[in-house]
C-alpha cells in the first residue's frame, strides 16, 4: 500500500504539472462517475479490487466467489478514508478474475455483513477510425452485455493547450460522435488524442456500494491516459460530490 501511496504521489505531481496549459473547455463537467454517499464502497476493476471505507477498520473478511481476498489497510489522510487495494494479479488463480464475469461479494466489515453480486462488463471492442482535426469523430464499439452507464473520456492536446471531457452515456449507446470544435485552435503538427471508453455497473444497499468497471482505451497508453484516470477516480468516485 505504501508503494501505491508513493505512485499517487507522483501521479498527482504529474497530473497537476501537466494542468499548467491552457485548459480549452474549464466549464466541462469533470467526473468519471457518481455515485452518491457511501460509508463503504468497493472498486471491482479489470485491474484488480479497492475497498474504502469512512470508518477506521477494526475487522474484516474479503471474499470474491467464495474466494478470501487479501486485504490491508491503510488510512489516507487525504480522502479521510481507510483503504485498501489488490491488484488481480495477487488475486487467487482459482478465481479466473476476468471481465465478462459475475462475482458474489461478500464483506464482513466491523462486525456488519454486506452481500451482493455483481458483474464486471466486458471490455468495449472498438472501431476506431483515423483522426482528421478538421471532422468530427465517429467512434463504435461493440459490447456483448449492457452495463448500467457509460463514460465517454477525452483529452486531447498540443504543446501549448488542452481539452478534456467527460460524456455520460446509457448502457445501450454503442456510438459517439466527438465534435471537431473541441480541437479548434489546437496545432495539427503536435496534436494528441486519447479516449477511454468505460463500463460501470453498481449496486447499492443503503450507504454500501458496490462498483464494478471495465475499460478501453484508443491507444493503450497505460502511463498516460489511465494515470489521469485514476486521479479522476480518487477525486471524484471515493469523494463523491453533487453534481
Amino acid at each position: 500500500m505504501k508503494k501505491i501511496l508513493i505512485v499517487l504521489f507522483f501521479l498527482f505531481y504529474s497530473f497537476f504539472s501537466s494542468c499548467s496549459k491552457e485548459n480549452n473547455n474549464p466549464s466541462d463537467p469533470q467526473y468519471l462517475i457518481n455515485v452518491g454517499f457511501y460509508k463503504v464502497i468497493i472498486d471491482l476493476m479489470q485491474s484488480g479490487v479497492a475497498i474504502s471505507s469512512r470508518d477506521s477498520v477494526t475487522d474484516c473478511i474479503f471474499k470474491l466467489n467464495g474466494f478470501n481476498i487479501p486485504v490491508s489497510w491503510e488510512y489516507s489522510g487525504y480522502l479521510e478514508e481507510w483503504e485498501t487495494y489488490t491488484i488481480y494479479k495477487d488475486l487467487p488463480d482459482s478465481l479466473e478474475f476476468m471481465t465478462g464475469k459475475s462475482y458474489d461479494v461478500y464483506l464482513k466489515l466491523n462486525g456488519k455483513e454486506y452481500v451482493c453480486t455483481i458483474k464486471l462488463s466486458d471490455k468495449p471492442k472498438v472501431t476506431w477510425p483515423k483522426f482528421d482535426i478538421n471532422s468530427d469523430y465517429t467512434f463504435t464499439w461493440n459490447l456483448i452485455d449492457i452495463p448500467a452507464e457509460q463514460t465517454i473520456y477525452m483529452y486531447v492536446e498540443d504543446n501549448n493547450k488542452y481539452t478534456e471531457r467527460y460524456w455520460h452515456l446509457d448502457g445501450e449507446v454503442r456510438s459517439h460522435t466527438i465534435d471537431k470544435n473541441y480541437f479548434s485552435g489546437l496545432d495539427e503538427t503536435t496534436i494528441d488524442l486519447d479516449i477511454d471508453i468505460y463500463c460501470f455497473n453498481y449496486y447499492r444497499d443503503g450507504d454500501f456500494v458496490v462498483l464494478s468497471e471495465s475499460w478501453t482505451n484508443i491507444n493503450d497508453k497505460k502511463n498516460t491516459l489511465h494515470r489521469r484516470m485514476n486521479i479522476r477516480r480518487f477525486i471524484n468516485v471515493f469523494i463523491p460530490k453533487a453534481f
